[in-house]
C-alpha cells in the first residue's frame, strides 16, 4: 500500500515538472523564432507598486478592420486570427481574418488575438464602427526600475518600438524594446 502511494506521489510530481518544462520550452521556442516584426508603441502607465516599472503598450494593430462577412463567422469570445501587414506608410495594420489561420504572403503575418471587450459589446463595436479593439498578450512589458518615465517620453516622441516574435501558430511575444531602432531591453532566451 505504501509503495503505490509513493509511486502515485512521484507520478504527480513528474507530471507537474513535465508541464512546467513544456511551458518553458514553448516560450523559449517562441522567443527564438526568426519571424519578427517591429511595432511602434505608445506606453501609458510606467509604475506598479507591487511589480516594479512596466510600460503599457498600445499599437496601431490594437484596433483592426472587421469585415462584416468575416465578423459573422467569428466567435469573439474565442481567440481568432488577425492578418497583420505593413502599409506603404510603414505602419502596421490589422484585419480580422477569422477563426482559422489565414494564408499570408510576403510582408504579412497571422497573429492570434482576443477581443478587448467581451460579448455583445465587442460585436456591436465591430458592426457599427467596422473596427474591433483587440489584444495580443504583448500590451505590457516589465523594465528595469527607474526607466519607465524615460520610455514613456520616448514613446510620446514616436521613438519607441517593440521587437515582436511571431510564432508558427500565431502567438506573439515581446523580444525587446527599441529606441530609435536600437535594442535597449531584451528578453532572455535562455
Amino acid at each position: 500500500m505504501m509503495g503505490s502511494r509513493t509511486a502515485g506521489l512521484a507520478a504527480a510530481a513528474l507530471l507537474q515538472i513535465a508541464v512546467l518544462c513544456w511551458l518553458v520550452a514553448d516560450r523559449i521556442a517562441l522567443l527564438r523564432s526568426t519571424e519578427e516584426i517591429e511595432l511602434p508603441v505608445v506606453p501609458v502607465d510606467p509604475r506598479d507598486l507591487f511589480r516594479g516599472d512596466y510600460v503599457i503598450l498600445g499599437y496601431d494593430i490594437g484596433s483592426i478592420a472587421a469585415p462584416k462577412d468575416v465578423l459573422a463567422r467569428t466567435d469573439l469570445a474565442q481567440p481568432f486570427y488577425v492578418r497583420i501587414e505593413k502599409g506603404a506608410d510603414g505602419r502596421f495594420a490589422g484585419t480580422l481574418a477569422g477563426p482559422d489561420r489565414p494564408a499570408v504572403g510576403p510582408g504579412q503575418h497571422a497573429a492570434l488575438a482576443r477581443a478587448r471587450h467581451a460579448g455583445k459589446a465587442a460585436r456591436q463595436t465591430a458592426e457599427t464602427a467596422g473596427r474591433l479593439p483587440v489584444r495580443y498578450g504583448i500590451e505590457s512589458y516589465f523594465i528595469p526600475e527607474g526607466t519607465g518615465r524615460a520610455l514613456e517620453t520616448q514613446a510620446t516622441e514616436r521613438r519607441l518600438a517593440t521587437l515582436v516574435a511571431v510564432g508558427q501558430s500565431g502567438e506573439l511575444a515581446i523580444k525587446g524594446l527599441l529606441v530609435d531602432g536600437k535594442l535597449v531591453h531584451r528578453e532572455p532566451e535562455l
